[in-house]
């Protein structure tokens, strides 16, 4: 609310401008005795009076009996005023609301500063019309729903400077209509959920000056009207979440004189209208970045008077449109490089009081960004000259004060691009007054006056006003000469530059400005180690130079400046020399940071480059890895962690290589977030010494554990039985494999074997092979190889068979008797051989005719095809040709017997029993031995063939049924003699029984026969369809 007694605003007004308003109403003219008339209004101030006058006119409409000492009134006093519009009853004696009886045309009722405690409803009921009401400065110390009239059109309400400590749930339901409250100076301590639920009509809200700790969140969701919100001088340190979200329309927000310390974007999420916050006094000293990302319409921003040490880029983001800042009265000493980028449109920056003195003397274009900038206030930051570049940037700059700045000199390079920038410069008294300066009398015969002190507080008629008067009087006060007094030379001490003649300003021969010889150098230091910095300068002439050191822009911290030594030389020429050490000694993390070299002395200030500290931690195992014992195929744990600044790089070896075989396979894990290194699945390559190194620039540590991998013994290869002629030596091996390595021990029979007893016994190194000397037959028998290590024990057997040495018998037979024995042994092989070819042409006639006899037992049935049918494609699609086709006939008369050259006839083999059925082959008769192979080949066959069993006429070597599975297809095997038959069966079945065997060993020929037809193996039979093959 803009004032305590809206009231008599425009009433006051009027009576100062008298002569201009409606005529003064004398007491002949029916003004009262007691009061000041103007026209309809009377002014009846200090009059004394204890009752209310009966006897104004009618027809008054404004009426101030403030500062009175009216306790109680009569009703019907004030009710026949019927045209009253304004009455104002402040600073008098009433204890409770007056009843003033019936007035429509009331609109303005002021009660300020009288004694009420309690407000009743029933005062009130007849004013339907009022629209203001003050109750300020009064002893209210409670308000409920029933302190207003229902439905009532009250529009303003001041309740400030009363003793409210609660608000009671629904205190103003009933005034729908407000739009204006004003609860300032009061004893809030806490904002209810639901205080203003109802004033949905609201548009300004002043809280301030009240107890409020904390702002809970969606406190002000409701009021989507509101405007202005006023939380100035509380007691806030704490901004919930959304504290401020649903206030989309408000553009003023107050928050200074409270105890805020972090400006983050939670709490200010949601005011996207917002034009001006103001948050100067609070103990704020950090900016979160992105804050402002929300707050795009944002134009005047106040944070002056808080612990702010430094501006960076990332707490700018979103200041688009903003055109005041205020940065006053804070602790800036760094200004991050392009922190203002984002600032297109601002045009007023005040960073007055502040220790900015490093950032616009040594770093180049701290401004660069803010093109619309008019006016820059450096005052109060402890400045001595300007960076050549340190205004870069700024096109638009019209007026820079440099106010109370102990300045020695000033480069024109500074202003070149800026003609038509003024200077403020006041209270310096130690400026070097040479042919340098003279260019500053043309920048500042124009005085420039500061703005005023709350130039941006609020729009309150009454603290504009007195924003007016401070700046009337910032204006008296720079309305004067700029004074800057020369330091030197010491002809000029103590006179005023602007003073001076150009004649006065002479030109210097060299600079007395210090400048540096050595410069400090980066260095790295280990944690708890000592080090050093140190720098060299000059200064000329013989004039008191210092040399000190910053760290982070800042002043060297207190438990460093003890730590530096200055060495001081004259020179020859009369200057001086200065050698600064900075001793760093048991470095913990706070020594590192930036440091800086500044010599200064009565002329200006030099700066060395900026070099970087960094401490380093010496890696330091945390966990070492163990030496680890696993089984062949399991999985291995090594661990191995370290800690160290820089973080160290953890690193494996494996026998001192890198590439080691779980490496190469990919079986060398690691699992995220932990400090596990895991070998999958371990095979024997990977028993080794593994080394973890841990390594950062300070330097590496290593630690090793050695990974055994134990394996059960077992036999590289099986043992054999062996053969030994008698006399001979016997070699026997057991060649073992395991991890660890299996010992090896042997035993014959049971009976362990030890070379000690028996000295034809030897092993080896290692007990792998077993070496007889001389054998003897009593050296046959079973010997067995034990393997035997930590996993397991496994044991092998090799039987010796002894042969007696009949080689040796022979020796003494003469050359004669040896040739009658060849002689024998060949003529019995000629005979044999020859018995043996008769027996196979007699047994091959006998079966040819047997197979004649078995072939025309099938032919009268017509449906029924014969055994020499072809071989060909079988399955669904494939049938089998007819018996006497052309087709079989030649296959038929080309068969040949792969044993003998001639034909073989079908029936000349046993009988087959093929049990269709069951899918099997039946053969009584001879081993199964000889039987390498059966094969079947499928063919559909017409619906009218039905026959479960056939008997073929094969050779008697199967004893059991034979089941009939997948099978590979045919194959030609050199050496081997192979029959087929083909068999019809059921529409769904057709079978071949394959029989192989050894051919003849005089035998050139390969082939095989199918139903008694021989076909060469260089001869291609008709090519199959289709093939299933069964054996």
């Amino acid at each position: 609310m803009g004032t305590d007694v809206r009231v008599f605003k425009l009433t006051f007004f009027i009576f100062i401008h008298v002569g201009v308003g409606p005529r003064v109403i004398t007491s002949d003219e029916l003004c009262h005795p007691d009061c000041f008339c103007l026209d309809t209004f009377f002014d009846c101030r200090k009059r004394g009076l204890t009752t209310f006058p009966n006897d104004f006119p009618t027809w008054v409409t404004k009426l101030n009996l403030s500062s009175n000492a009216i306790s109680t009134l009569d009703p019907a006093s004030v009710s026949r005023l019927r045209q009253l519009e304004a009455i104002s009853l402040d600073a008098n004696n009433f204890s409770s609301i007056p009843y003033l009886g019936e007035l429509p045309s009331l609109k303005q009722l002021s009660l300020s500063k009288n004694y009420i405690f309690n407000v009743s409803s029933d005062p009130f009921i007849p004013l339907v019309a009022l629209e203001e009401l003050d109750l300020s400065k009064n002893r209210i110390e409670a308000l409920s729903n029933t302190s207003f009239p229902p439905n009532w059109s009250l529009k303003i309400l001041n309740l400030a400077f009363n003793h409210l400590e609660v608000i009671i749930s629904g205190w103003l339901e009933t005034l729908k209509e407000l739009v204006e409250i004003n609860i300032a100076k009061n004893k809030l301590r806490i904002l209810p959920k639901d205080s203003f639920v109802h004033l949905r009509k609201l548009e300004k809200l002043d809280l301030s000056r009240n107890k409020l700790e904390m702002i809970d969140s969606l406190r002000f969701q409701e009021l989507k009207k509101l405007q202005v919100l006023s939380l100035r001088r509380n007691h806030l340190s704490n901004l919930s979440d959304g504290a401020f979200y649903g206030l989309e329309t408000v553009q003023h927000l107050y928050l200074d004189g409270n105890s805020i310390k972090l400006v983050e974007k939670r709490w200010l999420y949601g005011l996207s209208s917002l034009k001006t916050l103001n948050l100067s006094k609070n103990d704020i000293g950090k900016i979160d970045d992105d804050s402002w990302e929300d707050m795009q319409e944002l134009q005047i921003l106040d944070l002056n008077s808080n612990k702010l040490e430094s501006i960076s880029k990332r707490t700018t983001i979103g200041l688009k449109k903003l055109r005041l800042l205020d940065l006053s009265y804070n602790q800036i000493n760094e200004i991050e490089e392009d922190s203002f980028l984002s600032m297109e449109r601002l045009e007023i920056l005040d960073l007055s009081h502040n220790l900015l003195s490093w950032v616009v003397e040594d770093v180049a274009s701290p401004f660069r960004g803010l093109r619309e900038c008019h006016t820059l206030n450096l005052a109060a930051n402890n400045i001595r000259s300007l960076h050549p570049q340190a205004l870069n940037g700024l096109e638009s700059l019209v007026t820079l004060n440099l106010t109370s700045n102990p300045i020695k000199w000033l480069s024109e390079k500074t202003f070149q691009d800026l003609p038509n920038t003024h200077l403020i410069l006041a209270d310096i008294d130690s400026f070097i007054c040479d042919c340098q300066s003279s260019w500053l009398r043309s920048r500042t015969n124009t005085v420039i006056a500061s703005k005023g002190k709350n130039r941006h507080r609020d729009l309150d008629w009454r603290v504009a006003r007195k924003a007016a008067k401070d700046k009337d009087k910032d204006r008296d006060r720079h309305q004067q000469p700029n004074t800057l007094l020369c330091s030197f030379p010491p002809s000029l001490n103590g006179q005023n530059l602007f003073d001076l003649s150009t004649e006065n300003l002479t030109c210097l021969d060299t600079s007395m400005r210090p400048v540096f010889l050595e410069e400090p150098k980066t260095e790295i230091f280990l944690m708890e180690g000592n080090g050093s910095l140190s720098c060299v300068a000059r200064s000329r002439g013989n004039v008191p130079v210092t040399l000190g050191w910053k760290k982070d822009r800042k002043d060297l911290p207190k438990h460093l400046e003890s730590h530096v030594s200055n060495l001081h030389r004259m020179e020859d020429n009369g200057g001086t020399t200065i050698q600064s050490t900075l001793q760093l000694v048991n470095i913990s993390w706070n020594f590192a940071g930036a440091y800086q070299c500044v010599a200064d002395n009565s002329y200006g200030v030099a700066y060395s480059k900026m070099v970087t500290v960094t401490v380093h931690i010496f890696p330091m195992f945390i966990k070492k890895p163990s030496n680890v014992t696993v089984r062949l195929g399991s999985n291995a744990k090594l661990e191995c962690a370290a800690k160290g600044h820089p973080t160290p790089e953890i690193a494996f070896q494996k026998d001192g290589g890198e590439d080691f075989p779980a490496a190469l396979d990919r079986r060398f894990h690691v699992m995220p977030n932990d400090d596990s290194f895991f070998i999958m699945e371990v095979k024997v390559s990977d028993m080794g010494v593994y080394c973890c190194s841990a390594r950062n620039s300070a330097g590496e540590v290593k630690a090793y554990a050695t990974v055994t991998v134990y394996d059960t013994p077992s036999f590289s290869d099986p043992m054999e039985d062996e053969n030994a002629v008698e006399g001979n030596n016997a070699i026997l091996a057991c060649l073992a494999s395991g991890s660890p390595k299996p010992q090896i021990s042997w035993n014959k029979e049971g009976v362990p074997i030890t070379p000690n007893k028996d000295k034809r016994f030897h092993f080896t190194e290692n007990g792998s092979l077993l070496l007889i000397k001389d054998v003897q037959m009593q050296d046959a028998g079973r010997y067995e190889c034990l393997l035997s290590n930590a996993v397991g024990t496994t044991r092998g057997v090799s039987t010796l068979s002894v042969l007696p040495n009949t080689a040796g018998k022979l020796l003494h037979l003469d050359t004669s008797a040896m040739t009658i024995i060849f002689i024998i042994i060949a003529v019995f092989c000629v005979v044999g051989t020859s018995a043996a070819w008769v027996v196979v042409i007699y047994r091959t006639r006998k079966r040819n005719k047997s197979s004649k006899a078995g072939h025309s037992k099938y032919d009268d049935d017509e449906n029924t095809p014969g055994f020499s049918g072809s071989l060909g494609a079988f399955g669904p699609n494939c049938k089998l040709p007819k018996s006497g086709s052309p087709e079989s006939d030649s296959q038929s008369s080309s068969a040949k017997d792969s044993g003998t050259g001639e034909d073989i006839p079908p029936e000349s083999d046993p009988m087959a029993i093929v049990d269709v059925e069951h899918e099997s082959l039946m053969r009584p008769g001879r081993r199964k031995t000889e039987m390498e192979s059966f094969s079947t080949f499928g063919t559909s066959r017409p619906s009218t063939t039905r026959i479960s069993q056939v008997r073929l006429d094969l050779q008697n070597d199967l004893t059991d049924v034979i089941s009939l599975a997948h099978a590979p297809g045919r194959e030609f095997h050199p050496g081997k003699r192979i029959t087929k038959v083909s068999v019809p069966v059921p529409p769904d079945k057709e079978l071949t029984a394959e029989r192989r065997s050894t051919c003849p060993s005089n035998s050139s020929s390969s082939g095989y026969s199918s139903s008694g037809v021989r076909i060469n193996a260089k001869s291609q039979p008709r090519p199959l369809l289709c093939q299933s093959v069964y054996r």
